[in-house]
């Protein structure tokens, strides 16, 4: 039986083991470190790009959402159809939330007897809106033939809420995305 020799403290090999050790317990750290980055950079894509959560803000989509509600944005949906509740950038870095009421190639007009929005000679199927009746001052000349790529946003609350029968059509770039679920947040 052959015994090894037990190698004196700091001897090459002692110190080339340690420095494995080393290695090791560094490559650990800088592991979790890539991993740490990796996760953060999902979220920050997930939460940027494909989600986003907003509060909103003011009264102009009432009854349908409330002044202080959370709403989750789905931002990778190209289709956008009439009575969707839609995040657009406005002017700086206002966020606005409204509702689609015209979708490009649309006619939209107001029955100057009812004051309801006509979409393509018919009245609009707004459950909750009261009657869209034009804005004075508005540069929104009726009818209104929509673009290729512009959409008609109105709020539920016509009587406070700034729209486009104020600003006009939205280019479609301007849309952030659908809004998808909606928290009540009691105010």
């Amino acid at each position: 039986m052959s015994a090894t020799k037990p190698k004196p403290p700091g001897s090459p090999t002692e110190a080339i083991g340690g420095l494995r050790r080393r290695r090791r317990g560094r490559g650990k750290v800088g592991g979790l470190i890539l991993a740490l980055a990796v996760t953060a950079a999902v979220v920050l894509f997930v939460f940027g790009v494909i989600f986003r959560v907003a509060v909103v803000r003011g009264n102009s989509m009432e009854p349908a959402l409330k002044n202080g509600d959370l709403i989750l944005v789905f931002g990778l949906d190209a289709s956008v159809n009439r009575g969707d509740i839609v995040l657009m950038q406005a002017e700086g870095r206002a966020e606005l939330v409204k509702r689609v009421a015209g979708v490009p190639g649309d006619s939209l007009s107001v029955d100057p007897r009812s004051g309801r929005l006509l979409v393509n000679g018919s009245t609009a199927d707004e459950k909750n809106a009261p009657p869209t009746m034009p804005r004075p001052g508005s540069s929104v000349v009726y009818p209104l033939v929509l673009g290729e790529d512009e959409y008609f946003l109105l709020g539920d609350n016509r009587a406070t809420a700034n729209d486009s029968r104020n600003f006009g059509p939205v280019p479609r770039g301007k849309l952030i995305g659908k809004v998808i679920l909606t928290v009540r947040t009691g105010s």
